[in-house]
């Protein structure tokens, strides 16, 4: 008999959701809008993930109305989310607030927002809680519905609780007289920005509520690592990238870092794909957390990296 219950919840003000756990590990999942995960911790210990309760952050401009809707409005809710890349005002912000199904086989709930009438793609989420341990896999499924091919990347976004710093390594690879690494950066960084710390085997991003701008940065991560430190607990993901015969989006990056006053995102990104209609492209991400002494010594993070 599985050890992971399974049971419906009002959680903050998200409405109905769905509660997740193993006994390790607890997970809640929006079902009236979204989804995303919205929480995400051990057992008897903090949150990982941001919840944006008092929807500050938004977009409702006149371009998203004239595409999805009048009186549309994307919200960020916080959490874990799914985005297709490149990055594009509007159609990147679809207003994800309709009602989610979900259908539980196993160990494995697989949650499906209706399909995206404007711009065609349907995207699905499926949790797959580990019964023994505080892990998950979460694999992102993106379908072209509609009548004309569609090119992009599956973008998994973690939006999570400020006060942490994120960490991934530093490709490697001997590749003799080329380069074997690439940092893509966007114009607001300040290159001096004290969030940004950068050695020869990792990086390392901050996050600062004190911060007046944002800072991001994006790499072929070709280890596959990336981790957030806060509240004494490491959240780790891990993702199978294959730089070496796939195109990225952003100048070829599969990790995204970003952060700013309000919270980091921790993003990985697929391949980008050329999608036929009823075409599909996958990206999974292992998910972990674990417990540490230190809540704020970001050397820490080499050990899960």
């Amino acid at each position: 008999m599985s050890k992971i219950i399974y049971k419906e919840i009002t959680y903050e003000n998200y409405g109905r959701c769905l509660f997740i756990s193993n006994g390790i590990q607890e997970m809640v999942v929006t079902l009236d809008i979204g989804p995303r995960i919205v929480k995400y911790n051990l057992v008897d210990e903090q949150n990982v993930m941001l919840n944006d309760l008092e929807r500050e952050i938004s977009h409702g401009e006149k371009e998203l109305s004239d595409l999805f809707g009048e009186g549309k409005t994307w919200y960020i809710y916080g959490g874990h989310r799914f985005w297709v890349s490149p990055e594009a005002f509007p159609e990147t912000y679809y207003p994800d607030d309709s009602r989610v199904e979900y259908v539980i086989s196993e160990n494995t709930v697989t949650f499906a927002p209706p399909v995206q009438k404007a711009t065609g793609w349907k995207e699905t989420i499926a949790v797959q809680i580990s019964e023994n341990d505080a892990q998950a896999v979460i694999t992102h499924t993106l379908e072209n519905t509609g009548d004309s091919p569609k090119t992009g990347a599956i973008w998994a976004l973690s939006v999570l609780a400020p006060g942490g710093v994120a960490g991934i390594p530093q490709a490697d690879e001997d590749t003799g007289f080329l380069a074997n690494r690439t940092m893509m950066l966007w114009p607001y960084n300040d290159m001096q920005d004290n969030r940004f710390i950068l050695e020869n085997d990792f990086i390392f991003i901050k996050q600062d509520v004190t911060a007046k701008k944002a800072f991001k940065i994006g790499t072929n991560n070709t280890k596959g690592k990336a981790a957030y430190l806060n509240f004494g607990c490491v959240f780790k993901k891990e993702y199978t990238p294959n730089h070496n015969s796939e195109t990225y989006p952003d100048n070829g990056v599969s990790t995204e870092i970003y952060s700013c006053a309000k919270f980091l995102e921790l993003e990985t990104l697929g391949a980008l794909k050329t999608l036929e209609k009823g075409e599909k492209s996958i990206h999974t991400e292992i998910w972990s957390l674990a417990k540490v002494n230190d809540h704020s010594n970001y050397n820490l993070l080499k050990n899960f990296l």
